[in-house]
């Protein structure tokens, strides 16, 4: 079973409940307004923990134009809004949103871009053109490896993987 299935909002999206939360948080009327109308737009998944808001549109796009890159934000809470620390569970939420072959990071950005208003977690996923569907960040490991068969050698241990972890096939040979 899939970890999150397509819903809709948690609660109601109201124009006036919306700019009043923005309003709230600093946000300018314009700024306000601007988000929602792109909660409109955006599609809901979520299951009995989490709840994603998907901006396949997104705007935080900055690769060059001419790039062909799209830009999936994912904007992640836990439905009784306590943090959240689970890479596994932002992984599998990444994999059923954009599919296992896309890559998606979640940024700490430089202090002045810091967005940090109710333990909401950001996924931010590429999506290539045509002739490369699944580009690869220019950063990070250049192949896989899972394991939870520790302890190893210097006390390092990992808990079990669960069957729908869905991790390549494991080749020992």
């Amino acid at each position: 079973m899939s970890f999150v299935t397509l819903v809709g909002p948690a609660k109601p999206i109201t124009r006036s409940g919306i700019i009043g939360q923005c309003r709230r948080v600093g946000m300018t009327d314009e700024q306000a307004e601007a988000q929602f109308r792109r909660m409109l737009t955006m599609e809901y998944w979520g299951n009995d923990t989490y709840t994603v808001a998907v901006d396949r549109n997104s705007d935080l796009n900055h690769f060059p134009k001419d790039a062909g890159i799209t830009v999936v934000h994912m904007s992640i809470h836990r439905r009784d809004r306590a943090p959240c620390t689970d890479w596994r569970d932002f992984q599998r939420i990444k994999n059923d949103v954009c599919g296992p072959n896309v890559e998606a990071v979640q940024l700490h950005p430089a202090q002045w871009r810091v967005v940090d208003t109710s333990n909401e977690y950001h996924l931010f996923a590429i999506l290539g053109p045509p002739d490369d569907p699944f580009p690869v960040w220019p950063v990070g490991f250049t192949g896989g490896l899972q394991t939870d068969t520790g302890p190893l050698p210097d006390g390092a241990v990992q808990r079990k993987f669960d069957p729908s972890d869905n991790l390549p096939p494991r080749d020992d040979t």
